[in-house]
């Protein structure tokens, strides 16, 4: 089966020699667009009102530009534990930045 999306969800999984595999109480379903699909200035406009609310020198800014995309997709896929490493690695940018990007990435989960 393939999926049409990716989605982030929580679900019980029952397993049993007597019955299979039951998944029960799925909840908290959230949709994740396609973040490897978006063409290269379709994120331009969310980076830009983060560049408004930071004041980031221009090797900053190049530094966002380049990790963005690849940040974004590890807050949404693989939790804010993981994004924090990756970010982590990324020499240059501080932690205002940081709670910054979070805000905006949460901000998008709400609303999209």
């Amino acid at each position: 089966m393939d999926a049409l999306v990716k989605v982030n969800f929580s679900a019980k999984i029952d397993f049993s020699a007597e019955s299979g595999i039951k998944i029960e109480e799925i909840e908290h379903i959230e949709s994740i667009d396609s973040l490897k699909e978006q063409t290269p200035d379709s994120y331009k406009p969310e980076l830009n009102e983060i560049f408004y609310c930071l004041r980031l020198t221009k090797k900053q800014k190049e530094l966002l530009d380049l990790h963005f995309l690849s940040l974004k997709e590890t807050y949404f896929l693989e939790g804010e534990k993981t994004f924090n490493r990756q970010y982590a690695d990324i020499k240059g940018l501080g932690r205002t930045t940081k709670k910054v990007l979070i805000a905006s990435f949460k901000s998008t989960r709400i609303m999209g």
